[in-house]
């Protein structure tokens, strides 16, 4: 319900929506603990040419996009306490926010398979310093464990490698052991949000 001072946004991934099971649940979750969830959805990365652009420009538009998103939400209620959750393409969003927004300070992160071998990522980390949590499968192609080790202790943050997840942080192959890792993520980020 509005009133309660809680915001919580999801950036998705490219292709991945907010409907899906790694964005959904850590949604409802805050949503149960009575969050206000604003789910985005990118124009830009939908647009003709969009994959042309060079990785300067694409994380222009994405950060105008974002920020336009950011500013709408807040307008809506007065937080007290903001979490931004990111999911893969979504963790640049993240990035940009964590260095650009004058809530960086005190919102929370949640970084869902960051895409940490992007060095303007791990630069951005560093830089802010966000309160986080990053979380990766150790079978996911874009997840390094030493660019991953580097961003949790830049920011002092916590973090899960979830073993045989993919990127969609689901195990191939296995729908029990993919529902445990979900369940996972829920319990890491019930630990690391204090409400």
């Amino acid at each position: 319900a509005p009133g309660q001072g809680r915001l919580a946004v999801l950036f998705p991934g490219r292709g991945y929506t907010c409907a899906m099971p790694a964005l959904y649940y850590p949604g409802a979750w805050l949503q149960s603990r009575g969050a206000d969830v604003l789910a985005i959805e990118y124009a830009c990365t939908r647009q003709p040419g969009y994959d042309q652009l060079p990785p300067e420009d694409k994380q222009r538009a994405l950060a105008t996009e974002v920020d336009a998103a950011v500013q709408v939400a807040l307008a809506q209620d007065h937080y007290t306490e903001i979490v931004f959750v990111g999911k893969s393409l979504g963790t640049l969003a993240l990035s940009h926010l964590a260095v650009n927004s004058p809530l960086s300070s005190s919102a929370s992160f949640i970084w869902l398979t960051p895409l940490v071998k992007q060095a303007p990522l791990r630069r951005a980390v560093a830089q802010a310093q966000p309160h986080s949590l990053f979380i990766s499968g150790s079978a996911d192609p874009l997840y390094d464990p030493a660019f991953f080790a580097e961003v949790t202790r830049s920011c002092r943050g916590e973090s899960l490698l979830i073993p045989n997840a993919d990127h969609v942080l689901e195990i191939p192959g296995d729908l029990p052991a993919s529902l445990e890792a979900m369940r996972r993520v829920l319990n890491a980020i019930a630990a690391f949000i204090p409400w």
